[in-house]
């Protein structure tokens, strides 16, 4: 979560699994070890009232044909970048697909034209072009 240090976040996970190890008949018999398959990357949110998703919702909403819902994304991801080093109100925005950086990775074509569109009249109209 946004705030959370990497430091905090092991130091919690690791008492947990360490007393579910302690517990008798629990599903350890000793504490496993753990590895970390990539780098830290800490939570990262912006408020819903920066300018940003006002404009780039109106843009979409005028794409789409409706208004996209503002979520968050529960995947580590280089966003915290723009927030926390450039303090730079930034989303993720993007067509629809699944499977994520996996070997079966899509996207479907209809709505990464929407997609584009939307991002077009956002830049446009952003840098005071429309």
């Amino acid at each position: 979560m946004p705030g959370e240090t990497q430091e905090a976040v092991e130091r919690e996970f690791l008492a947990w699994m360490e007393s579910l190890a302690l517990e008798k008949d629990g599903p350890f018999d000793q504490p496993p070890r753990f590895t970390y398959p990539i780098r830290w990357l800490p939570g990262s949110a912006i408020a819903r009232s920066e300018s940003i998703i006002a404009e780039l919702g109106d843009c979409a909403r005028q794409a789409l044909g409706e208004t996209p819902s503002v979520t968050a994304i529960e995947d580590p991801c280089d966003l915290y970048i723009f927030h926390q080093v450039a303090n730079t109100p930034a989303v993720l925005w993007g067509g629809r697909g699944g499977n994520t950086h996996g070997a079966d990775e899509y996207v479907e074509i209809d709505s990464l034209v929407k997609a584009a569109k939307t991002l077009l009249a956002f830049v446009c109209r952003w840098c005071g072009v429309v």
